[in-house]
């Protein structure tokens, strides 16, 4: 059995009355070994259209120390969107 820590750091920063950004990093390791850990990092730029309705570009990526044979190590996923608040 596997046991890992979970650690996140959060940070938002609103640059004007329109775009912000977004940022949420994790740092998971194994209790037992701390050189086998998967990081994870999900960033995102609001950028505000009208009062309800925002374009949204984003970031994942996905690193494991210590993958299974054959998969990567790193995953990256990029979008760009569209976000509306009811």
């Amino acid at each position: 059995t596997l046991v890992r820590a979970n650690f996140y750091f959060v940070v938002k920063y609103r640059l004007n009355d329109t775009v912000s950004l977004g940022s949420t990093t994790y740092y998971q390791p194994a209790t037992s070994d701390f050189g086998d850990f998967r990081a994870l990092e999900q960033a995102a730029l609001h950028v505000g259209l009208t009062d309800r309705l925002d374009l949204k570009i984003s970031l994942d990526m996905a690193h494991d120390s210590r993958p299974p044979q054959l998969v990567d190590g790193t995953d990256v996923t990029y979008r760009t969107g569209i976000e509306y608040r009811f």
